[in-house]
């Protein structure tokens, strides 16, 4: 098993090197880049949640714990911003137009559909998102 774990503390500003450490270490690992890009999405997603609204005026700090296992991935997306069970809202209206969708939830949608398994938690000031994805191994 291998592991990761970074925490990013400035916000937006060291998003995108945080973003590009954890794509490092997902192909280093060998990761197959078709599960590489959907953890990736998921990655921006919920991590872009947080900055946009997880403060009440600070920076909350995100805390990522990725374990790789033979041929899966286990993530917990970890932070300090305001509690937020993106699991407690509902799915979005796909089949209505776009026009008459109400705004936002998409996001999680996704998410919730490239990942295998996804849970929730909130313990001591902190949120917890939980998720897996299992990928197929190489035949050599």
């Amino acid at each position: 098993m291998s592991s990761f774990e970074r925490t990013l503390k400035d916000g937006r500003g060291g998003f995108a090197g945080f973003l590009e450490a954890i794509e490092a270490y997902l192909d280093e690992q060998g990761v197959p880049s078709a599960t590489a890009a959907q953890l990736m999405i998921v990655f921006d997603e919920v991590i872009s949640n947080v900055f946009s609204h997880g403060d009440d005026g600070g920076k909350p700090s995100v805390h990522v714990q990725i374990d790789i296992r033979e041929n899966s991935v286990r993530v917990e997306i970890a932070d300090d911003g305001n509690a937020f069970d993106p699991l407690s809202r509902p799915e979005p209206a796909t089949d209505l137009p776009v026009e008459d969708r109400p705004l936002g939830g998409l996001g999680l949608h996704i998410v919730r559909k490239l990942m295998d398994d996804i849970v929730y938690s909130r313990k001591d000031g902190w949120n917890r998102l939980r998720f897996f994805k299992v990928f197929p191994l190489e035949s050599s």
